[in-house]
C-alpha cells in the first residue's frame, strides 16, 4: 500500500513504543540497517532519529551529503500483519536546541534518554508512506505487549513475581509429608522376608577362609603359620 499522507490509524502506529529499524546506504552503495527509536510527526512529516555522532549511520547520511548527493533513508516497524515504513531524505543536525527537541518527542514515545554531550539528531523529510498500519480485514486481535522497553526479554519474571519471591514477610505453605500405607496387605508385604523363586530364603554366600587367602604354595594357603625366626 503506497499512500500520500498518514491516516489516523498510521498516526497512532507511530506514536505506540515499538522499536524501530532505520536503513542508510553506505559509500559503496549497499545498506546497513540498525534497531532505532523513531518519533514521527505526521503534521510536517518530520522523523527524527537521536543517535551518538560517531555511528555508522551517521557517517554513511554525511559522507552522502558530502558527495552532493541526497542521503536516501528509510525508517521500518511491524508487530504481526500490521506494518509500517517511512521513506526520505536525511540530514545531520547537532545544535542544542534541535537536540533537545528530539529528545522531548523520544521521551513522550519512549523513556528519557540518557546524558550524551555526543547525540546529534537524524532528521528524516518522509516521502513515501508503506505499509498498512491496520490490521486486514478479518485478522483476529493482536496479542497484548508483555514487554515494555526496547530489547526488554519476556521471559524474566514480572515485577510482581519477583516482590513475592523477595517477601521474606509471608508465612511459607507447610510441607506436604506422604502418609504411610495403612492397609494391612502392603504392610504384611513389607515385613514378609525375602524369598526365592523355590519358595526358601537365599543362603548366605560364604565367607572365604583365611587360611586360603594366600597363593598356591604360600604357608598361609596350607593352614600353616610361618615360623618366627628363633
Amino acid at each position: 500500500m503506497d499512500t500520500d499522507a498518514l491516516h489516523t490509524d498510521g498516526d497512532m502506529f507511530w506514536q505506540e513504543r515499538r522499536t524501530c529499524f532505520l536503513t542508510t546506504l553506505r559509500p559503496d552503495g549497499s545498506p546497513h540497517t540498525t534497531p532505532v527509536g523513531v518519533t514521527y510527526d505526521p503534521e510536517t512529516r518530520i522523523a527524527r532519529v537521536i543517535t551518538d555522532g560517531g555511528n555508522k549511520k551517521v557517517r554513511n547520511i554525511r559522507a552522502a551529503l558530502a558527495a552532493g548527493t541526497e542521503a536516501r533513508v528509510t525508517v521500518s516497524q511491524a508487530e504481526g500483519r500490521r506494518w509500517s515504513t517511512l521513506e526520505g531524505t536525511a540530514i545531520i543536525k547537532d545544535d542544542p536546541t534541535s537536540v533537545a527537541d528530539a529528545e522531548r518527542r523520544y521521551t513522550e514515545r519512549y523513556k528519557t534518554p540518557r546524558v550524551n554531550p555526543n547525540r546529534v539528531v537524524i532528521e528524516i523529510t518522509v516521502t513515501r508512506v508503506l505499509g498498512p498500519p491496520s490490521p486486514p480485514a478479518g485478522d483476529p486481535a493482536p496479542r497484548p505487549r508483555r514487554g515494555r522497553n526496547i530489547g526488554e526479554d519476556p521471559r524474566f519474571p514480572k515485577p510482581g513475581i519477583l516482590r513475592r519471591m523477595d517477601d521474606t514477610t509471608a508465612t511459607p505453605p507447610p510441607l506436604r509429608r506422604k502418609a504411610p500405607p495403612t492397609d494391612t496387605s502392603t504392610l504384611a508385604a513389607l515385613a514378609t522376608p525375602l524369598r526365592t523363586t523355590a519358595g526358601t530364603a537365599p543362603a548366605p554366600a560364604p565367607r572365604p577362609s583365611r587360611s586360603a587367602a594366600g597363593p598356591p604354595g604360600h604357608p598361609c594357603r596350607d593352614g600353616l603359620a610361618p615360623s618366627r625366626p628363633g
